[in-house]
């Protein structure tokens, strides 16, 4: 491609379409902030940039600068992956949080960048407010030092977000400690992958039958080992029910376990 003024006007952008990503980081500087901020808008989220050409991009719009608004953050589209850290770490709430696009941003972004852009939001709103509000893309980087600043104290401030393992871990065992009912499984969603074994040995004291049903009522959540001690817990609390329970069980007993402990079973 040669290096006439042609090379480099917006006409080229817009003519080229998706297969602007196929121009070089150097031939992507040579564009007006404008027009590449009109690619970059009519292109959508899904165009794919290589980490050179991101970088370009973002140098290029952001113009150097190392305070940027949500806004202009925004407006980078998919080139947010070329956005530094140190840039990231000082954005602030305002046009993020709330923001639909923030989720479809973020899940751009490395995890590097999402753990920074967490440090930027946490510089003006509290720990408890940036839980309730950032989307499921974010809310699994943060950190377990943030969830301890949120003090949630309530599994009703758990539901209908999705936990990693270690946050389930964390936030099970600073609310609930190692005492747990029934009515509290059926709320922890996601979080029942932070139930330790000895917590479902102790709930099925009260009803080992209950606490397989309410174990299983989110398999998607459950790893292999608390699959396993479920079983075990079942097993065990409904042979000291009746002797020789699983040997004469009825059909309508066998139909009561859930299914996915049957193969578990001892």
């Amino acid at each position: 491609m040669s290096s006439s003024v042609d090379d480099t006007s917006p006409e080229l952008l817009r003519a080229l379409g998706p297969g602007v990503t196929l121009l070089s980081p150097f031939h992507l500087s040579q564009f007006s902030p404008d027009a590449l901020k009109d690619t970059l808008m009519s292109l959508g989220s899904e165009v794919k940039w290589g980490l050179t050409q991101a970088k370009t991009l973002a140098n290029k719009l952001l113009q150097g600068k190392q305070e940027v608004s949500g806004k202009e953050l925004m407006s980078l589209g998919s080139a947010v992956t070329g956005v530094a850290s140190s840039v990231l770490r000082k954005v602030k709430s305002q046009g993020l949080l709330g923001n639909e696009g923030l989720d479809m941003m973020s899940q751009k972004m490395t995890s590097l960048q999402r753990k920074a852009l967490l440090e930027g939001l946490l510089g003006d709103v509290n720990a408890s407010e940036l839980i309730q509000k950032v989307p499921a893309s974010l809310l699994s980087s943060l950190s377990l030092k943030t969830l301890d600043k949120a003090n949630l104290t309530s599994l009703d401030q758990l539901e209908g977000k999705q936990w990693t393992r270690a946050q389930s871990a964390f936030l099970v065992r600073n609310i609930l400690g190692k005492k747990m009912t029934l009515p509290d499984m059926r709320k922890l969603g996601s979080a029942m992958q932070g139930v330790a074994c000895e917590m479902i040995e102790k709930v099925s004291e009260s009803g080992v039958l209950e606490m397989a049903q309410a174990v299983t009522e989110t398999p998607r959540w459950l790893s292999k080992t608390q699959v396993c001690c479920t079983a075990q817990s079942l097993f065990a609390g409904l042979e000291n029910k009746r002797a020789g329970y699983f040997n004469n069980i009825t059909d309508t007993e066998l139909e009561e376990i859930p299914t996915l402990l049957l193969l578990h079973l001892p």
